[in-house]
């Protein structure tokens, strides 16, 4: 459904991205981890469009992203960026009915329901009538993530999946809100969307993910199901980091960093 087609990317004569290739596909989970300065968010940048590689092609739906129309893309893939700055002081309620203007053909009662409810899945039911920047930064990104749902709505619409892209949704947020946040993108890819997402806390990733990505200076070093990923004995050159491995009786396999002498 999208897809990065031998992407390349240099900056100032250093190399970012590095030959990549990935599709995601509906019905999945995808989630992408790796060191700082591996190229997490240079990929989903590209992925969206946001920023135009070197070398290679993205698709979405089979079509070149770069030829679908902005608002075209809008009604079908929602972007959760790292961050976002507002300069007015628009209430909550007011940010998250931003994400319907990707939905004109919602009815009136739908368009007054649509953000409420967005509110309510991200636990800000009672911040509606909130200025926006009078929230904690973890109460922002939750009311961002619900502009997100405003905007793609259903995850399959007239039998087409969409597409929900979310870099780091899980920071500044509390444990429980981590929770809920993944359990959402999971959702979302259990109902037939395209959920991918870049997580730091690898268990985590694992514990919500269908698939685990994993890059190294800009290119694709792993790739597959969870507990195969973090069983693999690269993980620790990949991190610089020795791990214990964990394997409950019940649940899934944990690493564990080893404390350094």
């Amino acid at each position: 459904m999208l897809a990065l087609d031998r992407i390349s990317l240099r900056r100032n004569g250093r190399t970012i991205l590095d030959t990549v290739s990935l599709e995601l596909r509906a019905g999945c989970f995808t989630v992408l981890v790796g060191p700082n300065g591996a190229g997490k968010s240079t990929l989903l940048k590209v992925l969206t469009g946001e920023v135009r590689p070197d070398e290679g092609e993205v698709r979405f739906e089979g079509e070149p992203l770069g030829a679908i129309r902005p608002e075209r893309l809008a009604t079908r893939r929602a972007v959760l960026p790292q961050a976002s700055h507002l300069a007015f002081p628009f209430t909550v309620l007011e940010v998250v009915r931003l994400g319907l203007e990707a939905r004109p053909g919602l009815s009136p009662d739908a368009r007054r329901r649509e953000p409420v409810l967005a509110l309510e899945r991200v636990d800000l039911g009672g911040f509606a009538a909130r200025v926006f920047q009078d929230l904690s930064g973890g109460e922002q990104q939750r009311g961002h993530l619900a502009r997100v749902l405003a905007q793609i709505g259903p995850p399959v619409e007239g039998g087409r999946p969409k597409a929900m892209l979310l870099d780091e949704p899980t920071a500044s947020l509390d444990m429980r809100h981590q929770l809920d946040v993944l359990e959402l993108a999971r959702d979302f890819s259990v109902g037939g969307g395209l959920a991918f997402a870049i997580v730091h806390d690898l268990n985590l990733a694992a514990a919500y993910a269908d698939r685990l990505v994993v890059i190294e200076k800009g290119r694709i070093a792993l790739d597959g199901a969870p507990d195969e990923i973090l069983r693999d004995g690269r993980m620790e050159e990949i991190f610089d980091v020795a791990f214990d491995r964990i394997e409950p009786a019940l649940g899934a396999l944990h690493l564990v960093p080893r404390r350094r002498a």
